[in-house]
């Protein structure tokens, strides 16, 4: 069972190619866009996450920028369907993550990917508390300065986070990884569980399911 669960984001070619057909339809007719509404810029794209477990805590951005060039990250905080309802600016979530990679300066072809830490950080736990709400989340990605989708690699990296488990012989309860460190609580006191070890085992179970871990005993104090 892995510890973490790297996610990668995926750009969106019907929800992209609907939203610029918005746009191309307001300039045509020569008419104006809904009050509050958020057109798609050229110079964006409509990408989506998708999440196969639920109970999440953010653990890290992975972003690779082929070329020198910045990426900006805007969540969008509810599901909308372009051809039915209009992309409203009150649905964008901040802050926005951005990322950039230098051009010169010191800024060569191993030059890493900077970012605005703080704000990428608390980027990715709100990202996680929607997660519990959700299946799937909508980005629009805005390429800039020289940066373009064909140059843009980005996933975001989640540690899971485990129910609690009671068991024959006590209950046990895994905290949140990956320090793969748990602690079983029962007649004999304490004892800590790395998933990492080999057996002992102890096994614990929750209403229809069974799940293993390993238990090491703590060395004792002579």
């Amino acid at each position: 069972m892995s510890a973490e669960l790297e996610l990668p984001f995926r750009q969106d070619g019907q929800l992209t190619e609907l939203m610029r057909l918005r746009v191309q339809s307001l300039h045509q007719r020569g008419a104006a866009r809904q009050d509050g509404e958020r057109l798609l810029l050229p110079n964006e794209a409509v990408y989506r996450l998708d999440f196969s477990q639920q109970s999440l805590g953010f653990s890290r951005w992975t972003v690779a920028l082929a070329e020198p060039g910045r990426l900006s990250v805007t969540a969008i905080s509810q599901l909308w369907t372009p051809d039915l309802t209009h992309l409203m600016t009150r649905q964008l979530l901040e802050p926005v993550g951005v990322f950039w990679r230098a051009a010169g300066g010191g800024g060569g072809d191993d030059a890493p990917v900077q970012r605005y830490e703080a704000d990428a950080h608390e980027f990715g736990e709100r990202i996680a508390e929607l997660a519990k709400v959700r299946k799937a989340m909508y980005f629009l990605f805005a390429y800039a300065d020289g940066c373009s989708p064909q140059t843009v690699d980005c996933s975001i990296t989640f540690t899971r986070i485990f129910p609690r488990w009671t068991g024959e012989t006590g209950s046990c309860c895994l905290i949140r990884l990956p320090s793969c460190v748990m602690t079983v609580a029962n007649k004999e006191g304490e004892r800590r569980a790395d998933l990492a070890a080999q057996p002992p085992h102890f096994t614990g179970r929750r209403a229809d399911e069974t799940v293993t871990v390993a238990v090491e005993e703590e060395p004792r104090v002579r």
